[in-house]
């Protein structure tokens, strides 16, 4: 090969060198949020409601959203708003958590139900 030709070799594999971590780290994220869940779901109900995404399910932002309900002074649910909880990113290491206490008009007569999963 002459000098010429292994110069043109060399550049050529420094220019790919250099394009293909900025093509690879152009596509899109994966993001699978069916591999999330949320608690408690429709007809169950519990004082805290959390989003929980596992290791790996891609980069994407999420947080819990449910609905909110007080017992007092009835005994009885009364609805009082959707609650959300805080805007976390997900991980590809380790799980990650969005949660949000639902809390009522006295201590303990807050719960939640129906949670859900929103992303950014």
């Amino acid at each position: 090969m002459s000098g010429h030709a292994r110069s043109i070799a060399r550049i050529a594999i420094a220019v790919a060198a250099v394009a293909a971590p900025v093509t690879a780290a152009s596509g899109p994220a994966r993001a699978d949020v069916s591999a999330c869940s949320a608690t408690p779901g429709a007809g169950q109900y519990s004082a805290t409601a959390t989003a929980t995404c596992p290791a790996g399910a891609g980069t994407f932002t999420f947080r819990v959203a449910a609905n909110c309900y007080d017992t007092y002074p009835t005994g009885n649910l009364q609805f009082e708003g959707v609650i959300y909880g805080p805007w976390v990113q997900a991980s590809a290491s380790f799980a990650t958590s969005s949660s949000v206490h639902c809390n009522g008009y006295v201590p303990g007569s807050g719960v939640a139900s129906g949670a859900t999963i929103q992303t950014a």
